[in-house]
């Protein structure tokens, strides 16, 4: 039997559940989306440092991959990580919620980027199309918004979300802020192409377990299940592929900061050209974790499938 037939199917939740959980959602992310900028980190520090003390969600999987990530550090430093995670969470969230209301002239002023990085950002906007290599850091979702509405022609290829209600307001939040969408329950669909071959700039986050579709790669000197699909993407079309991060900032702004661009070689065997993009991606990936471990999105359970035995 194959690993994907012992996988046990997800159970369909009744869409009465899917609704009342949404209208939670929308209520929350209304009222969030009303404080104040020079209040969000005030606020988050309390609900987070709360949350952090009586609700335990998740701790397990946290502490499990911070121990992998960090095996060098004490209890106490891996701690500290794991309560600043809940304050910066809390603040992707407010971040989240203003993202969906605020005007776009407010979301562009919010972020840092260097005078170098700057004209990174315009010879690639001016350039071919191009792959945006981003990881859940810092806030990604401001990131795609601040690079459309400053250069335009920029999309997004996402996983649809469990909740339909809830993934028609994430594309909508998108949409509103001048992304294109492109989901991956279409196999690499022809508007996706056409949109990379007339010059568009695609963001693609590829940092989370791929499960046994994915290729064991390094990663904080572990192997990680790890996605292809970007540099095969990248190959197919002779595409580059700019890493850019985003770090959070005492005053609330976000600082944008560009890698070292990859170029695939379309001459060299597919499947080792595609290992050695990807293992540069997760170099990258891991060098921003360790500038930032905080706000990292350590949620996500990243070594949960592991290779086969033997």
């Amino acid at each position: 039997m194959s690993p994907a037939a012992e996988r046990p199917r997800r159970r369909r939740r009744h869409p009465l559940l899917h609704r009342l959980e949404f209208a939670a959602l929308s209520g929350l992310l209304g009222l969030l989306g009303r404080i104040p900028a020079p209040l969000q980190r005030a606020f988050a520090r309390g609900v987070g440092t709360l949350v952090y003390a009586l609700l335990p969600i998740r701790r397990g999987v946290i502490q499990r991959n911070l121990a992998r990530a960090f095996p060098e550090m004490s209890e106490a430093q891996r701690r500290r990580i794991l309560r600043e995670l809940h304050v910066h969470t809390i603040l992707f969230a407010l971040e989240l919620a203003w993202l969906s209301r605020a005007p776009h002239d407010a979301i562009r002023r919010r972020v840092i980027v260097s005078p170098a990085d700057w004209e990174r950002y315009q010879a690639l906007a001016r350039g071919n199309g191009h792959l945006f290599f981003c990881a859940h850091q810092g806030n990604w979702e401001w990131t795609g918004a601040w690079y459309a509405l400053t250069f335009g022609r920029c999309g997004v290829i996402y996983k649809p979300m469990h909740n339909p209600y809830a993934d028609a307001w994430l594309r909508r939040l998108r949409e509103r802020n001048a992304l294109r969408t492109f989901s991956t329950r279409e196999a690499v669909p022809r508007p996706l192409l056409r949109f990379l071959r007339e010059g568009g700039c695609i963001g693609i986050l590829a940092d989370q377990d791929a499960r046994h579709e994915g290729v064991f790669l390094p990663l904080f000197g572990e192997v990680a299940s790890t996605s292809t699909g970007p540099a095969s993407l990248a190959l197919r079309l002779n595409l580059p592929l700019q890493p850019v991060a985003s770090y959070r900032q005492p005053d609330g702004r976000l600082l944008l900061e560009m890698g070292e661009l990859i170029r695939p070689d379309p001459t060299a065997p597919r499947e080792a050209e595609e290992r050695r993009i990807m293992s540069l991606y997760n170099a990258w990936v891991e060098s921003t974790i360790r500038r930032a471990p905080e706000q990292y999105f350590w949620w996500h359970n990243r070594w949960k499938t592991r290779p086969p035995r033997g």
